[in-house]
């Protein structure tokens, strides 16, 4: 039965390895291979630069420009020829999603059929299994031609999220039943791993489940350590914080992408971290830093105008407000109230964030102010000798009224 399984995990990876070598190389058709060549010339598709749509709709607003050169504007800055022909997706949502469902049914089904037998297995055998699995799925991944369609770039995501789950496994499985080491090592071991392998297979690429596990391979390192090496809480709660700070302005910044992702991440840190300061004796310490860390999040959200960092502070003030509230003067006030005054708190903020416009709203609004002058040039110029004044043409009929008086005396 163990033969079994390992046989249809071979045969898993084969397919995909074939499926996908083929559909680069041999399924070209060609009328599509033209359009593909374009497109693999063309800058690679990081975005637009930010504030340059503001930018455009106010030229656009002052007549300056049509709506078909904002169009190639955005597409040229974006990474997309100009006129090249748009790239057909080859596999459709319903045939990705059976794939999907398809594959997980399959693996399910692997993995149920192999805890069975894994209490009979010596451990020589469970590391070539995992080590097996590691090396298919990473294998598997490098096969996968992302640039064909999207459905295959995320087909490599996950198959290399397989392969850094299954690498992780090897280490712990090594650390624990070879090495003989204590769960804090274990943990260490296994963190360290998962953010080495997918930190490489990340780095400074659009892989957003690449780059998740990354962080939580650093995390997982960073809890195994703090465990071991038995740290105060107050550290702990600074290095978790000041990482996810670091993370999310990296982020922003665009050093991490997707920038997206980052910053989500760095928030979920720096709002978890204040639960390192909880104890059963007090917790006056987590209400007070996770309420301020919210309250930063949100100030830092309308400044930058970025919905991650608003969404986080607002997420935050739910979580810490009350929490806050209810251990300072919940045995005064009661539970009513406090939730009736964090509400209030909290409508007022959203009725703050609609006056400022919200986060992500134009912060180019000025440009579309001084896109304007574009009148002076049909001014026309003084007339030399006339005495003419130096308003436009129109005003150029008055004379003929001002000069009679002259004449007549």
């Amino acid at each position: 039965m163990i033969a079994l399984g390992v046989l249809v995990f071979v045969l898993i990876v084969a397919a995909v390895a074939v499926t996908t070598q083929k559909q680069g190389h041999g399924s070209r058709h060609p009328d599509t291979a033209p359009a593909m060549g374009r497109a693999a010339t063309a800058a690679p598709a990081s975005g637009p630069p930010r504030g340059l749509e503001a930018q455009l709709r106010g030229w656009r607003t002052a007549g300056l420009i049509t709506d078909d050169q904002v169009a190639a504007i955005l597409a040229l800055e974006g990474g997309v020829a100009v006129g090249a022909a748009p790239r057909q997706r080859r596999v459709s949502v319903v045939a990705e999603l059976l794939g999907y469902l398809g594959g997980v049914l399959l693996l399910i089904g692997v993995f149920t059929l192999i805890a069975q037998f894994w209490s009979d297995l010596t451990t020589v055998s469970r590391l070539a299994l995992v080590g097996a699995a590691a090396v298919g799925f990473g294998v598997a991944g490098a096969f996968v031609h992302e640039d064909l369609d999207p459905a295959l770039w995320r087909l490599r995501g996950f198959l290399w999220l397989f392969s850094t789950a299954a690498t992780a496994l090897f280490v712990g499985l090594f650390a624990a039943d070879v090495a003989d080491v204590s769960p804090q090592a274990t943990v260490l071991s296994v963190g360290c791993a998962a953010a080495v392998q997918s930190g490489l297979l990340w780095w400074r690429q659009v892989r957003p489940l690449q780059h998740l596990a990354t962080f939580a391979g650093i995390v997982a390192a960073g809890v195994g350590l703090g465990v071991l090496l038995e740290v105060d809480r107050v550290v702990a709660f600074l290095a978790l914080w000041s990482l996810g700070a670091a993370w999310a302005l990296l982020g922003w910044r665009d050093l991490l992408p997707p920038r997206v992702v980052a910053m989500l991440l760095g928030v979920l840190a720096v709002l978890v971290a204040p639960n390192f300061l909880g104890s059963d004796e007090s917790q006056a310490g987590l209400t007070l830093a996770g309420l301020a860390t919210a309250c930063a999040l949100l100030v830092l959200g309308t400044t930058l105008r970025e919905y991650p960092f608003t969404i986080g502070g607002m997420l935050g003030l739910l979580v810490y407000l009350p929490w806050t509230t209810a251990y300072f003067f919940g045995d005064t006030v009661g539970v009513p109230v406090v939730i009736l005054l964090s509400g209030a708190v909290v409508l007022a903020v959203a009725v703050l964030l609609l006056r400022r416009g919200g986060p992500g709203a134009p912060t180019e609004r000025p440009d579309e102010t001084r896109s304007e002058p574009a009148e002076p040039p049909a001014e026309v110029p003084p007339t030399v000798g006339t005495g003419a004044s130096t308003e436009p043409r129109p005003a150029a009929s008055r004379p003929s009224v001002e000069t009679h008086p002259p004449c007549a005396a």
